[in-house]
């Protein structure tokens, strides 16, 4: 069963937004990802309409806003005020580790999955 949600960022060489979920178990973690998968699953999973989502707690924290012109690397320029649309989660991967699964900003899966691990090795330091 989960628990808690946070939602944070933490700034390294830029800020980086992470959701952490916990779980009362591994077991439950693991139970748990089909949920998370409706903000950073793929394209056919990622639900991010109130109306579809059965988590909708955060939601519009999510939302990541692109702009008409999309290049290699990512965003060039734009937002939904002109021409934009908000419908794709800002969550590209996300980690499950003991009772968590923690949820990571990133412009693709690598980046996003680079980003769950440099929170984790901070994590591990402590």
């Amino acid at each position: 069963m989960q628990k808690n949600v946070y939602y944070g960022f933490r700034k390294f060489e830029d800020p980086v937004d992470y959701e952490i979920r916990f779980f009362d178990s591994h077991e439950d973690a693991l139970l748990g990802e089909e949920l998370v998968r409706e903000r950073a699953g793929n394209k056919e999973e990622i639900k991010l309409d109130k109306n579809e989502a059965v988590f909708t707690e955060g939601l519009k924290d999510v939302r990541h806003c692109f702009g008409e012109a999309q290049g290699e690397g990512g965003v060039a320029g734009g937002g939904a005020g002109i021409g934009g649309h908000c419908i794709n989660s800002k969550y590209r991967n996300y980690v499950i580790q003991g009772n968590i699964i923690l949820l990571c900003q990133g412009m693709d899966m690598n980046a996003s999955f680079r980003n769950c691990e440099k929170l984790l090795n901070l994590l591990n330091e402590e």
